[in-house]
Protein backbone atom coordinates (compact mmCIF):
# COMPACT_ATOMS: atom_id res chain seq x y z
CA UNK A 1 0.00 0.00 0.00
CA UNK A 2 1.07 3.54 -0.61
CA UNK A 3 1.94 5.41 2.54
CA UNK A 4 0.48 8.89 2.59
CA UNK A 5 -0.54 10.96 -0.40
CA UNK A 6 -3.61 10.83 -2.56
CA UNK A 7 -3.43 7.07 -3.28
CA UNK A 8 -3.83 6.08 0.35
CA UNK A 9 -6.89 8.29 0.67
CA UNK A 10 -8.47 6.57 -2.33
CA UNK A 11 -7.77 3.14 -0.83
CA UNK A 12 -9.15 4.22 2.53
CA UNK A 13 -12.34 5.39 0.89
CA UNK A 14 -12.77 1.99 -0.75
CA UNK A 15 -12.89 3.54 -4.21
CA UNK A 16 -10.76 0.86 -5.86
CA UNK A 17 -12.85 -2.04 -4.55
CA UNK A 18 -16.04 -0.18 -5.40
CA UNK A 19 -14.87 0.56 -8.95
CA UNK A 20 -13.62 -2.99 -9.54
CA UNK A 21 -16.92 -4.43 -8.37
CA UNK A 22 -18.68 -2.42 -11.10
CA UNK A 23 -16.61 -3.96 -13.90
CA UNK A 24 -17.88 -7.07 -15.60
CA UNK A 25 -15.53 -10.07 -15.69
CA UNK A 26 -13.42 -10.42 -18.79
CA UNK A 27 -15.13 -12.67 -21.36
CA UNK A 28 -12.02 -14.77 -22.03
CA UNK A 29 -10.36 -14.27 -18.69
CA UNK A 30 -6.96 -12.92 -17.76
CA UNK A 31 -5.55 -16.41 -17.28
CA UNK A 32 -5.82 -17.19 -21.01
CA UNK A 33 -3.89 -14.04 -21.96
CA UNK A 34 -1.23 -14.70 -19.31
CA UNK A 35 -0.74 -18.27 -20.55
CA UNK A 36 -0.51 -17.02 -24.13
CA UNK A 37 2.22 -14.55 -23.15
CA UNK A 38 4.13 -17.03 -20.96
CA UNK A 39 4.10 -19.70 -23.68
CA UNK A 40 5.43 -17.36 -26.38
CA UNK A 41 7.59 -14.71 -24.72
CA UNK A 42 10.88 -16.61 -25.02
CA UNK A 43 10.48 -17.71 -28.65
CA UNK A 44 12.72 -16.37 -31.39
CA UNK A 45 11.15 -14.70 -34.41
CA UNK A 46 11.65 -17.81 -36.55
CA UNK A 47 10.07 -20.08 -33.92
CA UNK A 48 7.12 -17.73 -33.39
CA UNK A 49 6.59 -17.42 -37.14
CA UNK A 50 6.69 -21.20 -37.61
CA UNK A 51 4.29 -21.70 -34.70
CA UNK A 52 1.85 -19.11 -36.07
CA UNK A 53 2.09 -20.58 -39.58
CA UNK A 54 1.39 -24.05 -38.21
CA UNK A 55 -1.61 -22.83 -36.24
CA UNK A 56 -2.98 -20.97 -39.28
CA UNK A 57 -2.55 -24.08 -41.47
CA UNK A 58 -4.43 -26.20 -38.95
CA UNK A 59 -7.20 -23.60 -38.65
CA UNK A 60 -7.50 -23.36 -42.43
CA UNK A 61 -7.61 -27.11 -42.95
CA UNK A 62 -10.09 -27.74 -40.14
CA UNK A 63 -12.46 -24.83 -40.67
CA UNK A 64 -12.06 -23.61 -44.26
CA UNK A 65 -10.83 -26.75 -45.99
CA UNK A 66 -14.30 -27.68 -47.19
CA UNK A 67 -14.21 -24.67 -49.53
CA UNK A 68 -11.00 -25.84 -51.23
CA UNK A 69 -11.65 -28.90 -53.32
CA UNK A 70 -8.50 -31.01 -53.42
CA UNK A 71 -9.40 -32.68 -56.69
CA UNK A 72 -9.89 -29.38 -58.52
CA UNK A 73 -7.00 -27.29 -57.26
CA UNK A 74 -4.29 -28.75 -59.45
CA UNK A 75 -0.60 -28.11 -59.00
CA UNK A 76 -1.00 -24.59 -57.65
CA UNK A 77 -2.71 -25.70 -54.45
CA UNK A 78 -4.40 -23.24 -52.10
CA UNK A 79 -3.02 -20.12 -53.89
CA UNK A 80 -5.17 -21.13 -56.88
CA UNK A 81 -8.21 -19.94 -54.94
CA UNK A 82 -6.66 -16.52 -54.38
CA UNK A 83 -5.35 -16.29 -57.95
CA UNK A 84 -8.78 -17.15 -59.36
CA UNK A 85 -10.44 -14.59 -57.13
CA UNK A 86 -7.98 -11.87 -58.11
CA UNK A 87 -8.31 -12.72 -61.80
CA UNK A 88 -12.10 -12.51 -61.54
CA UNK A 89 -11.86 -9.16 -59.77
CA UNK A 90 -9.48 -7.80 -62.42
CA UNK A 91 -11.77 -8.90 -65.24
CA UNK A 92 -14.74 -7.28 -63.48
CA UNK A 93 -12.88 -3.98 -63.05
CA UNK A 94 -11.65 -4.01 -66.65
CA UNK A 95 -15.19 -4.70 -67.88
CA UNK A 96 -16.57 -1.84 -65.78
CA UNK A 97 -13.91 0.57 -67.06
CA UNK A 98 -14.44 -0.40 -70.70
CA UNK A 99 -18.23 -0.54 -70.80
CA UNK A 100 -19.65 1.69 -68.10
CA UNK A 101 -17.14 4.30 -67.02
CA UNK A 102 -15.75 5.38 -70.40
CA UNK A 103 -18.87 5.20 -72.54
CA UNK A 104 -20.25 8.69 -71.68
CA UNK A 105 -16.83 10.23 -72.35
CA UNK A 106 -16.61 8.49 -75.73
CA UNK A 107 -20.09 9.68 -76.68
CA UNK A 108 -19.26 13.26 -75.66
CA UNK A 109 -16.00 13.16 -77.62
CA UNK A 110 -17.73 11.77 -80.72
CA UNK A 111 -20.34 14.52 -80.53
CA UNK A 112 -17.67 17.20 -80.11
CA UNK A 113 -15.81 16.08 -83.23
CA UNK A 114 -18.98 15.63 -85.28
CA UNK A 115 -18.57 11.90 -85.70
CA UNK A 116 -22.07 10.97 -84.60
CA UNK A 117 -21.68 7.48 -83.26
CA UNK A 118 -23.66 5.28 -80.92
CA UNK A 119 -26.12 7.28 -78.82
CA UNK A 120 -24.58 10.57 -79.83
CA UNK A 121 -26.76 13.49 -80.74
CA UNK A 122 -26.35 14.78 -84.25
CA UNK A 123 -24.07 17.77 -84.69
CA UNK A 124 -26.09 20.91 -85.48
CA UNK A 125 -25.46 22.39 -88.94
Amino acid sequence: AISGGFGSRIEEAGFVSWFCSMLAPHPIGIKWWKNLWNNNKDLTYAEASAKMSDRWMHFYQRNLGRFAYAHRRGAMGVPALFATTLLGYKLFVMNYAATHRDRPAAIAQAAAYGQGGFRATATPK
